[in-house]
């Protein structure tokens, strides 16, 4: 194993090699948790980032059903308004079947559809026409935004006590959609925050496996060094007491160690 060349000075240490083995193996457990934490929460966070928007467009396309109907404008003013005050949201958007823009609210922008530049409105109208078959509540993500669209039936949506129920009638007729852009910054600064307290898990974690790796290298070698110290002063002729080097040696395992075995060595006290 290439890695543990790099070790060769200590490779006759057994205390040495053990810690390493204990030190790899805790930064291997300390660095799986920190990228499933990370990974956890941003996917926790990026999932509730998207439910926000698509309930958004959801309540939207419930409220602007009369004036998608009426093609009002005016209608639309409150329901468009109410949603484009949210936290985080950007755009709102309102057309009907036929592609055609009913109300546009953007923000810095004035809210009138005479603001919606031509060229805007053809790629709209080319956006729409990739839209139109969809039935539920979907998004759309770049590196900066969010865009959620949301189909609007003819009947109204499934409502209860739970407004995550929301959703499009299946055998309603379509006649619009609804879009609701929302700012990613607020998500990808959360995003970094967590992968700071990731780095900040890591670099305490680490630390801590690398001391207990330490202690058990020492619980566990350190018996084991004095039994060697003992066989090899029986070897020279040396007079040791045996059984209480291996009865020490193999205490940390529970093991019980039986005088029976050593009796009959030349040199060897009970």
């Amino acid at each position: 194993m290439k890695f543990l060349d790099l070790f060769s000075g200590h490779r006759r240490n057994l205390r040495a090699r053990i810690f390493l083995y204990f030190a790899l193996f805790f930064m291997a457990i300390s660095f799986a948790f920190t990228i499933f934490f990370i990974r956890h929460e941003i996917n926790s966070t990026q999932d509730a980032f998207i439910k926000d928007g698509e309930l958004l467009a959801l309540v939207l396309a419930q409220n602007a059903r009369v004036g998608i109907f009426s093609e009002n404008e005016e209608v639309l003013q409150d329901p468009a308004e109410s949603v484009f005050k949210k936290a985080g949201v950007m755009s709102v958007s309102v057309w009907n079947k036929d592609g055609k823009l009913l109300k546009w609210v953007e923000r810095g922008k004035e809210a009138h559809i005479k603001d919606f530049k031509e060229s805007e409105t053809i790629f709209w109208k080319k956006k729409y026409e990739q839209l139109k078959d969809k039935t539920i509540p979907f998004h759309i993500e770049s590196e900066y935004v969010f865009q959620v669209f949301s189909p609007v039936g003819s009947q109204p949506l499934y409502t209860n006590n739970d407004p995550a129920a929301l959703g499009y009638k299946s055998g309603s007729s379509l006649i619009g959609f609804v879009e609701v852009t929302m700012d990613k910054s607020g998500l990808n600064e959360k995003t970094r925050d967590l992968l700071a307290w990731a780095a900040v898990i890591g670099i305490i974690l680490f630390p801590l496996g690398a001391w207990a790796a330490f202690l058990l290298a020492g619980k566990t070698t350190g018996p084991l060094k004095r039994l060697t110290g003992a066989v090899k002063a029986l070897g020279q002729g040396d007079t040791v007491n045996l059984f209480y080097h291996i009865s020490h040696a193999i205490k940390g395992a529970g093991v019980f160690c039986h005088a029976q075995v050593i009796e009959d060595q030349p040199g060897a006290t009970v």
